[in-house]
């Protein structure tokens, strides 16, 4: 899983690299998702990774 968190956090970290990181006992959440522009091959790898834009904060997200 460790490795699933840090390729997301990698494709963020192009993009956004003082984006914030918060976290709660099962979620994290990362960068404001409308601030960065993924390719839509980023887009694919972080849906495929298991991220996902979390609605009610507009922030990338992954549950741990």
């Amino acid at each position: 899983m460790l490795s699933t968190v840090l390729q997301g956090l990698t494709i963020i970290h192009r993009h956004a690299p003082d984006a914030y990181f918060a976290a709660e006992h099962d979620q994290i959440w990362c960068c404001e998702a409308d601030e960065i522009n993924l390719s839509p091959d980023e887009l694919e790898e972080m849906e495929s990774l298991g991220w996902f834009v979390d609605e009610e904060v507009g922030s990338w997200s992954f549950y741990v």
